[in-house]
């Protein structure tokens, strides 16, 4: 049981998928948090990869030991769409 959770939770990670996701682009932004929040680099990568997912969450680490930070955010959303 997690102690952070009432008992009858039922947030959205507990609702299952409505089919799997082949493909989702996500926009990812490398932000600097010691300089104004300045955006340091971008990607974008496909999020139904696998791959793509084991990059990013390379880069989060590698990221989190240096002081910057990662956002991610839909690519329709990053584009204004």
């Amino acid at each position: 049981m997690n102690a952070l959770k009432p008992p009858n939770y039922s947030g959205p990670e507990t609702f299952p998928l409505k089919g799997y996701v082949k493909s989702f682009k996500v926009a990812v932004f490398v932000i600097d948090l010691k300089d104004r929040d300045t955006i340091i680099d971008q990607y974008v990568i496909d999020y139904g990869k696998y791959e793509d997912k084991q990059w990013l969450g390379k880069l989060s680490y590698y990221c989190w030991q240096r002081g910057y930070s990662v956002e991610t955010m839909s690519l329709d959303s990053a584009e204004g769409r």
